[in-house]
């Protein structure tokens, strides 16, 4: 079993963004910027579980696509949902190119139409959903525990919700 540590945490992310700035030829700079940190706590979070959890991100369109390819680079995960933001999409062809150049596998990854109904209807009942969200200062994006549950965003920093229930009642985080 490996250890992870802050670098290999971080290691999809930065492929991305080097891949990214090849691609476009210019350093890019999301809404929200995924650090080092951020990605070692994701992949704690997870591995807290007890099965692999389903990840809903909200965080896809802020963050440019950095998030998707953290999850999608993540053996420790069911299914990946990627909610709209209202945001332009024009992301989606940056992360379908760099999953194929990084070698990812896409079939466990959904692109949803942001209705949260449809999205809850798809869900596992067996797999324990998490959500990655991105907060920023403006009204755009909203914190969401769940796809009934909305709050205004509180800091300009991703945030990872468990869902509340036993699988969000672990205390070893």
């Amino acid at each position: 079993m490996r250890t992870e540590t802050l670098y290999s945490s971080y290691h999809p992310i930065q492929q991305y963004r080097q891949l990214l700035t090849h691609m476009l030829g210019e350093d890019t700079h999301p809404v929200l910027e995924l650090r080092a940190i951020d990605a070692f706590l994701m992949k704690q979070m997870v591995s807290s579980y007890p099965i692999k959890p389903t990840v809903i991100d909200v965080a896809a369109a802020p963050t440019l696509g950095t998030s998707t390819i953290f999850w999608a680079a993540h053996p420790g995960i069911q299914h990946l949902y990627i909610m709209p933001t209202g945001d332009p999409e024009s992301w989606h062809p940056l992360v379908t190119g760099a999953m194929t150049a990084l070698d990812l596998p896409g079939e466990e990854i959904t692109f949803c139409d942001g209705n949260w109904a449809t999205l809850q209807e798809e869900l596992n009942p067996l797999c324990p959903p998490m959500a990655m969200l991105g907060v920023d200062e403006g009204p755009g994006i909203y914190l969401a525990r769940t796809p009934q549950h909305r709050t205004q965003p509180a800091s300009a920093h991703p945030c990872f919700s468990p869902t509340p229930g036993r699988y969000g009642q672990q205390s070893r985080l």
